[in-house]
Order: C-alpha cells, then sequence, then structure tokens
C-alpha cells in the first residue's frame, strides 16, 4: 500500500430488524398487566464516514409494534355508583408509526436518539363486562383510537399522542462485503395515551379496557436484532 486511502462518502443501505417489546405503565390501574410484545421495522439508512473508527448514521422506519394486556377489576374500585365488572385477556393493541434516527458509530458500538409520528392505534382481542344495562362479551372486539368517529379530536387533542421519542443504543457492524447484522435497545420516553384528552374516551364514558385512561402513562421500548446491506 503506497497511500491510505479515507473514503467519507455518503452510503446508503436497507434493513429490517424485529425484536420485543417492553411496556412501563405508570399511574395505571393495578389490575392491568401488560405481557410482552412484538414489534418489526422495514429500515432505510445512510451513513457517513466521521474518521477511521466514526461513522454518522440516519435511519428512517416505518415501526409497528404490539401493546398486549389483560385486565380484570370493577366499577367499585373507583368509587362508581354503577358496578359492573370487565374482563380482558391478552388483548392487543398495534401501533404504527413513522420514525426519523440520528446515530453515532464508534467502534461498531452507537448511540443516539429517535423521533417519530403514530399514525394508527388499533385494538383487537377478548373483552367482557357487565353493567347496569347488560351483559357483552365478544372474543374479537375492535376499536381505532384515530377513527373519529369513535374518538373525536376535542380542542385538537386525541387520545394517543402522536409525537414519539426516546434514546436508541446498541452494537451494529457492517462487514466489507456490506452485510449489516446489530442488536439495538430503543428506550421510550414519550406518553402513548394523551393526558390532555377529555375524560370519557368513547360516548359512553371511560374506555373500559384501559381504565381510567386519562390517569394511564404507557412506554412501549423495543429490543431488537437487525440485518441488512449497505451498498
Amino acid at each position: 500500500m503506497i497511500a491510505r486511502v479515507k473514503d467519507y462518502s455518503l452510503r446508503i443501505g436497507v434493513a429490517i430488524s424485529s425484536g420485543a417489546v417492553l411496556s412501563t405503565l405508570k399511574n395505571a390501574d393495578s389490575d392491568i398487566n401488560p405481557s410482552i410484545g412484538i414489534g418489526y421495522s422495514p429500515i432505510f439508512f445512510s451513513s457517513i464516514r466521521l474518521n477511521e473508527k466514526t461513522k454518522f448514521q440516519i435511519d428512517l422506519t416505518y415501526s409497528k409494534h404490539q401493546f398486549i394486556f389483560s385486565n380484570r377489576g370493577n366499577d367499585s374500585e373507583y368509587g362508581g355508583s354503577n358496578i359492573y365488572f370487565y374482563n380482558t385477556h391478552n388483548a392487543k393493541i398495534n401501533f404504527q408509526d413513522l420514525k426519523l434516527y440520528a446515530k453515532i458509530n464508534i467502534n461498531s458500538l452507537y448511540f443516539g436518539g429517535y423521533y417519530g409520528k403514530i399514525f394508527k392505534a388499533d385494538r383487537k382481542g377478548n373483552i367482557e363486562y357487565e353493567s347496569s344495562t347488560g351483559f357483552f362479551s365478544s372474543s374479537d372486539y375492535r376499536y381505532a383510537f384515530f377513527n373519529k368517529a369513535e374518538y373525536p379530536v376535542i380542542d385538537g387533542q386525541r387520545p394517543v399522542n402522536q409525537n414519539n421519542y426516546g434514546f436508541t443504543v446498541g452494537y451494529e457492524r457492517i462487514s466489507r462485503g456490506g452485510m449489516l447484522l446489530g442488536l439495538g435497545l430503543d428506550y421510550n420516553l414519550s406518553n402513548y395515551f394523551n393526558k390532555s384528552y377529555e375524560s370519557g374516551w368513547t360516548e359512553s364514558g371511560d374506555n373500559i379496557d384501559l381504565y381510567p385512561s386519562r390517569e394511564i402513562g404507557l412506554n412501549l421500548h423495543y429490543i431488537y436484532m437487525k440485518t441488512g446491506i449497505r451498498f
């Protein structure tokens, strides 16, 4: 080798990640029991080498993260006059968003942050409850938080926050042939539910799944493996 050639050119690539979604609940009904969900993300990324050991990388992703929970209780826990019970087993809320990541990679270890926009949140799965008006049971009870008929926009507020942000750390290595392999953790810092949304998530009152809905803080953290190719 006569002289070392430094390549600081912009490179692009595609990848996909999949892994486990872990839930953090705050100020929530103690009857709500979260389970480990699943997540996946197709990824478009670009990187530029800053020096021999350091790269700066931008990732654009579509993500689908799943919140799985069970909930059992009754109205009397909150001093309600109409006593009813509710029982949910392994219900799923699928959140879909677009995220932009900015990362610094030093010797294959990276850290950075992300910001995203949630554009879809759908619930499906089991529910049963009994109230003064009767008994209801369904193995495939569904609703959508961004459906304006079910959850109207009130004073510009929606029941689910659209902003999604946090920090990311992990290991990510690109071989000489361009193959990308990595492990990562996205730690969410934003509440998925909007506490500014007016009490009563539906016309009939608080959402029975997540009662009392306005008091719940929910964060979804993502542990994943990643593979891809850089061109």
